[in-house]
């Protein structure tokens, strides 16, 4: 009967469900007080969530000690690491790699932002690149800037400008987040 859930107002806590694999009965829920999630050693997604608005999680998403869970970067828990208001605690931890704590999916969310398909619009060349790093947009897309992080969600630097001077970055991988009128995403660069 859960399938027909579209909110709970105050919240879920699901532990020590060693049958759960998934939580695709849920794929109905849109509003979500809290989320608790400890010791469901079988759970290998939180897909099942993914329609939960993250405006709708009220309180805290804790994730913790699922030993198979190794996909944790959904909408509702990347937009509600940096949401001020209402601030949501997430506390992930002790998961399964992919899943192993905060900053492992803060990583995750940081190379799936935005739209997928919005990569077809704009090229970033060349890479791997040793000093400068172009962005060309097709189709009537419109370029509006540019974030480079470390691997590790680091800001480096951001600009307004399609070309970069990397000159002044260590050799190793980075992250582009590129925005267009059209959306942002994020791309890996490797500086030589």
């Amino acid at each position: 009967g859960l399938n027909n859930v579209h909110t709970i107002i105050s919240g879920l806590v699901l532990s020590d469900c060693d049958n759960l694999t998934n939580l695709d009965i849920l794929s109905s829920l849109t509003s979500l007080g809290y989320l608790h999630l400890f010791d469901n050693d079988n759970l290998l997604s939180l897909d099942g969530l993914s329609n939960v608005i993250p405006d709708n999680v009220f309180l805290q998403i804790i994730i913790r000690d699922n030993l198979s869970l190794t996909e944790c970067a959904i909408q509702m828990v990347c937009e509600n690491f940096d949401n001020p208001a209402p601030l949501v605690d997430v506390i992930i931890d002790n998961n399964a790699p992919g899943c192993f704590d905060n900053q492992e999916v803060m990583d995750a969310c940081l190379l799936s932002t935005g739209d997928e398909n919005i990569e077809l619009l704009f090229n970033v060349f060349p890479n791997p690149t040793t000093d400068e790093l172009h962005i060309a947009t097709m189709n009537g897309t419109g370029f509006q800037k540019v974030i480079v992080h470390t691997i590790s969600g680091i800001q480096l630097m951001e600009s307004t400008n399609s070309t970069l001077d990397l000159s002044s970055l260590a050799s190793g991988i980075y992250l582009a987040v590129v925005t267009t009128n059209q959306g942002t995403a994020a791309m890996q660069i490797v500086k030589q």
